[in-house]
């Protein structure tokens, strides 16, 4: 339609939508690839690769070692989880590369260093974070408590032209807000009238923060956490890092240990289904805080053995889980694929004009908020388009079409799923099955 894009991608959050930037980011990539889309792939490993070199910069910083800090970033750069990825273009895939980027503005700032670029360079890295998604907001608020704990330092001219820059990159999702009648602010307002107080955790709990913080760890110690020997090892590296955290006068290990933690303990303040793709942005963090308790180390023939044993795990540990993290994982997608086309036609074959759609997976790992799988082969492969995703849009549905693949699904059951919620049936009009799937018809 030949005008600038305003709004990202939807969120988790039916109706808020994300900031615009991450189109405008790939766009250079497009034309660089005469439009082709797998060009924006190549921009992803492309800011991969970026992320692994800045990881080595600041590992270097952290530990002055640089046999260390490459075998850490080695470790990284092998880790299945960071090459999977890498190896496809997902708006949350790019946010290390800026998390890295904001961590060394951050250092450079609070070390004195002159001039406006580190503050510019530190809120335009937060303001993008948070266009490519919301996760960033965490990470964000981590960054600004630890500006106003060391505010004396800061100089004020420029702390408050970053947040102009900041304020500037979420001007288009503002100024769509004002066009199209506030739909971004009715989307959170909609999620806490429809999410009521049990969906918030009650303070001062976290819900999940040590499966978060293993999680994390995992991503440089292949070990089972959940073993005896895991917890274990856990429990006095977890001793070992928080007791180094309060005596340490190394101020850059305290604001990254702040980071770290802070971070996990406010993204467990959001309750609803909590992928892994969520922490993206801290996948960087523990490889620096291991750096940084291996330099203390004063046996330097104890850090080299641990250097040499990290370089080992990080060929062994990819080699080893190579098979079931990209080969498997490929042809379980490839099956899911043309599993959710033919439970699609199936769908297709039922749903009549207007209608809108909800489903609830078999996967709790699976992304199927809005029933996005099913819209997409519905739309693509069978002309049948659903409604748009909005509160609104399923608010004016006439009809409703619940997919489930884990079998029956009582009416009370399905009113605790938020689209039937904003829909509001009065019943079931119809119900079909076909293998592994019901269609259930919902009416008002």
């Amino acid at each position: 339609d030949h005008k600038l894009r305003l709004i990202g991608t939807q969120s988790s959050i039916p109706g808020l939508y994300t900031p615009p930037m991450y189109y405008y980011l790939m766009t250079p990539f497009l034309f660089i690839f005469n439009l082709n889309p797998v060009g924006i792939d190549y921009a992803t490993a492309f800011f991969g690769l970026l992320t692994v070199i800045l990881l080595y910069y600041l590992l270097t910083k952290f530990t002055n070692d640089r046999l260390l800090a490459l075998s850490l970033t080695s470790l990284y750069g092998f880790q299945p989880s960071v090459v999977y990825q890498s190896r496809y273009a997902w708006n949350p895939n790019t946010v290390p590369f800026f998390v890295m980027l904001a961590m060394v503005s951050l250092l450079k700032i609070l070390k004195g260093t002159k001039g406006f670029r580190y503050y510019g360079l530190l809120f335009f890295c937060l303001g993008l974070i948070i266009n490519l998604h919301y996760s960033g907001v965490v990470f964000f608020v981590s960054i600004l408590f630890l500006l106003l704990f060391f505010f004396k330092r800061l100089n004020k001219k420029y702390f408050f032209g970053g947040i102009a820059i900041f304020c500037l990159e979420l001007f288009p999702l503002i100024l769509f807000d004002l066009r199209h009648n506030f739909v971004n602010t009715k989307g959170i307002i909609n999620y806490f009238l429809y999410n009521p107080r049990n969906d918030l955790p009650a303070p001062p709990f976290f819900v999940g923060v040590f499966d978060k913080y293993k999680f994390l760890l995992n991503l440089v110690f292949p070990i089972n956490f959940n073993s005896t020997s895991g917890l274990i090892f856990l429990s006095v590296f977890t001793l070992f890092f928080i007791s180094w955290l309060f005596k340490s006068k190394n101020e850059k290990f305290k604001v990254l240990g702040f980071l770290f933690l802070s971070s996990i303990a406010l993204a467990s303040l959001y309750k609803r289904g909590f992928f892994a793709f969520y922490l993206t942005f801290l996948y960087p963090l523990p490889f620096l805080i291991i750096g940084s308790l291996f330099s203390r180390t004063k046996q330097k023939r104890v850090k080299r053995l641990f250097m040499y044993i990290f370089i080992f795990l990080c060929f062994v540990w990819s080699l080893k889980n190579f098979q079931t993290s990209f080969v498997q994982v490929e042809n379980n997608r490839i099956g899911l694929g043309e599993k959710l086309r033919k439970n699609s036609l199936f769908v297709a074959e039922k749903v009549a004009f207007p209608f809108n759609i909800a489903s609830i997976s078999s996967d709790p790992e699976r992304f199927g908020f809005n029933a996005v799988d099913y819209r997409y082969f519905l739309e693509t492969f069978y002309k049948k388009q659903a409604l748009d995703w909005d509160p609104i849009d399923y608010q004016k549905a006439p009809s409703l079409y619940f997919i489930s693949e884990v079998g029956e699904v009582s009416f009370s059951q399905m009113a605790d799923i938020w689209e039937v919620k904003v829909f509001q049936p009065s019943k079931i009009a119809e119900k079909w099955q076909k293998d592994d799937i019901i269609l259930y018809k919902l009416v008002k």
